[in-house]
C-alpha cells in the first residue's frame, strides 16, 4: 500500500511538536507540590528509605588513579566515622548570638537540606523530637541547623511546625557545620548541650530501633541533678575519649559461637575487630575478606567478629515507634517492622536465630574466629565505633589501644567487561597494611 509522503512528513512533524511540548511542561511549568509542613504532618508519598549501608561507585575514577580514589574514599569514610565535637567541649564560640542559659538542656542537630527535608528519616526525626519535647514539658530545647541549600521558606515552615520549642538556623557558607565538625553526607550525629554551652553527650542517629533508648537518655539528662557520665553505653562515644582499652569492654556476655575456645584469643597479639550484621548485604561480600585475613594472619593477630543485632529493647522500640509514625516510614520499612517478633517466646526464638546465624557466618572460614553479639551496637558505641555504618574494621595493638579503622563497603568494578560487586577496601589493601604494621612491631 502506497503512503502519501506529505502525510508521513506531517505526522512526523506533529509527533516532534507534541514531544517538545511535553518536555517543556515537565521541565518549566510549576508543579503542584505539598509544602514541607504538609509533608511532615503526614504525606504518604515521602522520599526514599534511610539506609545504613554504603556503596562506593565508579564515578570519578577516570579523573584520578585507582590508588588515589581508594585513599580519597577511605579518608571520607574514616572522617565520617570519627566526626563531631567531643564531650566536654564548648559550643559558645561557635554560636556567639545564642544565649545558652535560656534553656536547661539543648538537643543540637544539623540537617543537610540536600538530604530532602521530607525524606522518611528526616520526617521521623522531626515528629519524634516534637513529641518528646511535649512529653517532657519542654524541659529541653531543639537547636536545628539547616545547611545553606535550605530556603527561607523551609526555615519559616519548620519554625511553625516546632512553634516555640525549637530554634531554627540557616547555616550560611557551611560555617556551623564546620564548627560542629559534621562531615557532609555522614550519619546524623546529635549533641546534648547544657545551659553553659558544654557538650554533655553525643547521640547516634535517631531511628525507630534506637528511639526508646535515646529518649530515656534525654530524660535522664533532663531529670538528673547531674548529667550522666561520658561513658554511656548507648551514646556515640568518640574513639579519642575511650577511657581504657578495648579489652576493658571485651567481657561480652554473648559469645555467638559457643564452641570457640576463647583461650586462643591471645592478649599478646594485636586484634582486628570486624563489625558486621548477618542481614547486611555488603557484609556478605566483605565476609570473604574476613575469612582470608583470618587465614593469612593466623597466629600473628586475633580476628574477632562483632555481630550487630537488635535486643528485645531495640525490637520493642522499632515496633512501637515504627507503628506510631507510619507516615514517616516507607512500605519496605513498614513491612520489616511488621515482621519483627511481638513478645515473649517469639522474641526468644528470633534472638536465638540471630545468634545461630552469627555463629554460622564463620563456619565456612578456613580459620575459625570468635563472634560476639553487639546488641543495639552498645559495645561498638562504647568503644568509639558506633557512628560508622556496617561493615567496619578496627585494629588494636596487643594492649588493646586503638590503632586504625577501615570503614568498609562494596564497590562496583569492571571485570572482563562485566560490572561486579567487590569488597572495599579490597583484601590486598588490608593485607598490605596489616603486614606492614606487624613487620614494624618489635620482635
Amino acid at each position: 500500500m502506497n503512503r502519501d509522503p506529505r502525510k508521513i512528513a506531517a505526522l512526523a512533524l506533529l509527533s516532534a511538536v507534541l514531544l517538545a511540548a511535553g518536555i517543556y511542561i515537565i521541565k518549566y511549568l510549576p508543579q503542584t507540590k505539598p509544602t514541607l509542613l504538609e509533608q511532615i504532618q503526614g504525606s504518604d508519598s515521602i522520599g526514599c528509605s534511610d539506609c545504613g549501608t554504603q556503596e562506593v561507585g565508579v564515578l570519578g575514577r577516570e579523573r584520578i588513579g585507582p590508588e588515589e580514589f581508594r585513599e580519597m574514599k577511605l579518608g571520607e569514610m574514616r572522617n565520617a566515622a570519627m566526626q563531631g565535637v567531643l564531650v566536654g567541649e564548648s559550643l559558645v564560640a561557635s554560636f556567639p548570638e545564642l544565649n545558652w542559659q535560656t534553656q536547661p538542656l539543648w538537643y543540637v542537630l544539623f540537617i543537610e537540606a540536600t538530604d530532602a527535608l521530607h525524606s522518611p528519616a528526616t520526617v521521623f526525626t522531626f515528629c519524634v523530637l516534637r513529641d518528646w519535647m511535649q512529653e517532657l514539658d519542654n524541659q529541653f530545647h531543639l537547636l536545628l541547623i539547616l545547611s545553606d541549600e535550605a530556603s527561607g521558606e523551609m526555615v519559616v515552615e519548620l519554625r511553625a511546625f516546632f512553634q516555640d520549642s525549637a530554634t531554627v538556623l540557616l547555616d550560611a557558607d557551611d560555617y556551623l557545620r564546620i564548627q560542629l565538625q559534621i562531615e557532609p553526607g555522614a550519619p546524623r550525629l546529635a549533641y546534648l548541650v547544657d545551659a553553659s554551652g558544654i557538650v554533655t553527650s553525643r547521640l547516634p542517629p535517631l531511628r525507630p530501633e534506637t528511639a526508646s533508648t535515646l529518649r530515656a537518655h534525654v530524660e535522664l539528662h533532663v531529670t538528673a541533678d547531674h548529667a550522666p557520665g561520658t561513658m554511656d553505653r548507648f551514646a556515640a562515644t568518640h574513639i579519642s575519649q575511650i577511657e581504657g582499652t578495648v579489652w576493658e569492654y571485651a567481657s561480652l556476655p554473648h559469645l555467638a559461637n559457643h564452641s570457640f575456645p576463647l583461650q586462643s584469643v591471645s592478649r599478646a597479639l594485636p586484634t582486628l575487630i570486624y563489625l558486621f550484621a548477618v542481614d547486611c548485604a555488603p557484609c556478605e561480600i566483605t565476609g570473604a575478606t574476613a575469612f582470608s585475613l583470618a587465614e593469612a594472619f593466623d597466629g600473628q593477630l586475633n580476628l574477632v567478629g562483632l555481630s550487630f543485632a537488635l535486643s528485645p529493647i531495640g525490637i520493642e522500640s522499632a515496633r512501637d515507634y515504627g507503628r506510631t509514625y507510619t507516615h514517616a516510614r516507607t512500605p519496605q520499612q513498614l513491612d520489616w517492622i511488621e515482621r519483627l517478633p511481638e513478645a515473649g517466646a517469639d522474641v526468644s526464638r528470633f534472638l536465638d536465630g540471630i545468634k545461630t546465624k552469627s555463629a554460622n557466618y564463620v563456619n565456612e572460614a578456613p580459620i575459625l574466629f570468635p563472634v560476639f553479639m553487639d546488641w543495639d551496637r552498645r559495645v561498638s558505641g562504647a568503644i568509639g565505633l558506633g557512628i560508622s555504618p556496617l561493615p567496619l574494621w578496627a585494629l588494636y595493638d596487643k594492649d588493646g589501644n586503638f590503632i586504625e579503622m577501615f570503614p568498609a563497603a562494596t564497590q562496583t568494578t569492571l571485570d572482563e567487561g562485566v560490572y561486579v560487586e567487590t569488597a572495599f577496601p579490597p583484601f590486598d589493601y588490608l593485607y598490605s597494611y596489616l603486614a606492614t604494621y606487624l613487620d614494624r612491631l618489635p620482635q
